[in-house]
C-alpha cells in the first residue's frame, strides 16, 4: 500500500501526526517504532531531510540492548531508569542537527516507554511458553512486531483475554459493541401454568386430598353421596389426604475472570455474565421440571407416577391416531392444556390429517408476527421444546396441564461477586445460585367412574 506523503510546505510534526495515525499505516506497519520509521523515510525522500537513522546508531543500539537485558532480568527501577537517560542522552547527541525529528520523537517517547513496561510484562508470560529454547530479546521484539501466534500459546485457567474463546474475542483493537449470541428457549412449566409456592424453609410439606379414583365411595379418597329413603340410617364417609414434600435442591454456575478481561472488554462482564447464566439456569430448571429424576433434581413430568404413557402406531413416526389416543387418556377438567413436542417431531405433525383429510395442525392467524396466536393441535396449543427427547423416543410428545405440577421456590437466583478467592492470579469469581424443586401433586393416574382405562393430566407419547 502506498505510504503517505507530505503536503507541500507541510511541517514535519504536522505530516508525522497525520502519518503515524493514517488507517492504512497502521495496518500495514503495527509497530509504532517501524511506523516512525518510514513515516520520517516518507518526509526525507519528499522533503531532502537528512538524520533519520536514529535507530540505527550503533551506540544506540548498544543502549537498546542493554535496557533489553535489564528488563530481562528483571532489575531495579533506578538502573532501568540510568539505562533510559543514557538512552535518551546519546539520541539528544545524534540528533541535535535536526530538531524537527527529535520533537516529533519526544512526542510519541510516552507512547514508546508504554510499550517497553508492556513487553517487560510479556516476557515474564511467555517464559512459560517454552523452555527448550531461550531466544534472545531482538528475537522476542521480532515476533512481538510481527503478532508472533506462538507468544499467545498459553495455557490459561477460567476467562482470560489472551484467549479467543475464554474471553479474547471481547477486547480486539475495533469492535462492535454489541455481543453477538443465541437467544434461549423460555421456559414452558413455569409459563404454562405450574402452581408456584414460595418456600420460607429448605422444606415444605403441603397436604392434598388423595385422589385415584372417582369410583362409587372413592370420590376425594373416599368421600360418598347416595340415595336414601325416609328415616334411613346413614353411612359415614370421609376423604383421605396425603402430604406432598418439596426440598429445595440447589442450582449453582461458576466463572472466574481476569481482571484484565473485566477491564478491557467492550461490555460490562459483570452484567453480561448475570444475564448469560440467569438464562442458563433458568433453562436447566425448565429440563428438569420436564425430564428430572427426582434425585438432587426436581421431579420431572416425563417419569412421573401419574404420567400415563401412549404407545404409538409406527416406530420413530407420529400417527393422527397416536394424538387422538392421547387425548383419549388425558383428564381434561378445564385448566390451559398444552402440547409440548420436541422440534424433530414437526415434520411428522405437519403432515397429519383428520378424517376428512384436513390438517389438524392449525398454524396461528394474525398478521402482527409478535403478537402472533400459537399453533394448535385440537384446539390445543402447541410448545415446541427442544428439552423433550427427539422423535421415535418416549417422552417426544407431551400432553400435560401444568395445574398439576408444584414449583417450590426457596431461594431465586442470587448472584455474588468475589476479589479475594483468585487474588493472587488478579482475577475476579462469580457465583450463581438458585435453590428451587418441583413435582406433579398427583402422584397416580385417576380411574372414570365407570371404569375403563385410566386417566391423567399428563399424558407421554412412547415407543412401539
Amino acid at each position: 500500500m502506498p505510504i503517505p506523503k507530505p503536503k507541500a510546505g507541510q511541517p514535519f510534526d504536522e505530516f508525522m501526526s497525520e502519518c503515524m495515525s493514517d488507517t492504512i499505516m497502521v495496518e500495514e506497519y503495527a509497530g509504532m517504532e517501524q511506523r516512525f520509521k518510514m513515516c520520517s523515510l516518507s518526509f526525507e525522500d519528499n522533503q531532502k531531510l537528512k538524520g533519520v537513522t536514529v535507530m540505527s546508531d550503533n551506540s544506540i543500539k548498544e543502549i537498546q540492548t542493554a535496557i533489553a537485558e535489564a528488563l530481562q532480568n528483571n532489575v531495579s527501577k533506578q538502573e532501568l531508569k540510568a539505562l533510559e537517560d543514557r538512552f535518551l542522552e546519546r539520541l539528544d547527541k545524534k540528533n541535535a542537527e535536526n530538531t524537527d525529528i527529535d520533537d516529533a520523537f519526544a512526542k510519541y517517547q510516552t507512547e514508546m516507554e508504554t510499550k517497553l513496561a508492556n513487553m517487560q510484562s510479556t516476557i515474564l508470560k511467555a517464559q512459560t511458553i517454552k523452555t527448550e529454547k531461550k531466544a534472545s530479546f531482538g528475537e522476542f521484539l521480532v515476533k512481538a512486531r510481527n503478532n508472533d501466534k506462538g507468544l499467545m500459546e498459553m495455557t490459561r485457567k477460567g476467562l482470560a483475554e489472551g484467549t479467543g474463546v475464554d474471553g479474547g474475542f471481547l477486547v480486539p483493537e475495533e469492535y462492535m459493541n454489541e455481543l453477538l449470541r443465541v437467544q434461549m428457549e423460555e421456559s414452558v412449566v413455569r409459563r404454562s401454568g405450574a402452581r408456584i409456592i414460595p418456600m420460607t424453609y429448605n422444606i415444605m410439606k403441603i397436604p392434598a386430598v388423595n385422589i385415584a379414583s372417582n369410583a362409587s365411595g372413592s370420590m376425594f379418597g373416599g368421600v360418598t353421596a347416595y340415595w336414601t329413603g325416609e328415616a334411613q340410617t346413614k353411612t359415614p364417609s370421609a376423604p383421605k389426604f396425603k402430604q406432598i414434600t418439596l426440598e429445595a435442591k440447589k442450582l449453582i454456575g461458576y466463572v472466574e475472570s481476569s481482571d484484565e478481561l473485566v477491564d478491557d472488554a467492550i461490555v460490562s462482564m459483570g452484567g453480561l455474565l448475570q444475564e448469560l447464566f440467569a438464562q442458563t439456569i433458568a433453562f436447566e430448571e425448565d429440563f428438569a421440571f420436564l425430564t428430572g429424576d427426582g434425585i438432587s433434581k426436581p421431579l420431572g413430568i416425563i417419569d412421573a407416577p401419574a404420567t400415563i404413557a401412549v404407545a404409538r402406531t409406527s416406530a420413530t413416526k407420529v400417527q393422527t391416531t397416536d394424538l387422538v389416543n392421547m387425548l383419549a387418556r388425558f383428564f381434561r377438567k378445564g385448566g390451559s392444556p398444552v402440547w409440548i413436542i420436541n422440534q424433530s417431531v414437526l415434520p411428522e405433525i405437519y403432515k397429519l390429517k383428520d378424517e376428512n383429510s384436513n390438517y389438524i395442525l392449525l398454524p396461528g392467524s394474525n398478521s402482527n408476527i409478535s403478537g402472533a396466536l400459537p399453533s394448535t393441535i385440537y384446539g390445543i396449543p402447541v410448545i415446541v421444546s427442544e428439552k423433550l427427547p427427539a422423535l421415535g423416543t418416549a417422552g417426544d410428545i407431551l400432553l400435560a396441564d401444568m395445574r398439576y405440577y408444584l414449583i417450590g421456590d426457596r431461594q431465586r437466583l442470587t448472584v455474588d461477586e468475589s476479589i479475594h478467592v483468585k487474588f493472587n492470579t488478579d482475577e475476579k469469581s462469580w457465583r450463581f445460585v438458585q435453590r428451587v424443586d418441583g413435582q406433579p401433586w398427583i402422584d397416580s393416574a385417576i380411574t372414570p367412574r365407570q371404569g375403563g382405562v385410566t386417566l391423567s393430566p399428563f399424558v407421554k407419547l412412547t415407543t412401539v
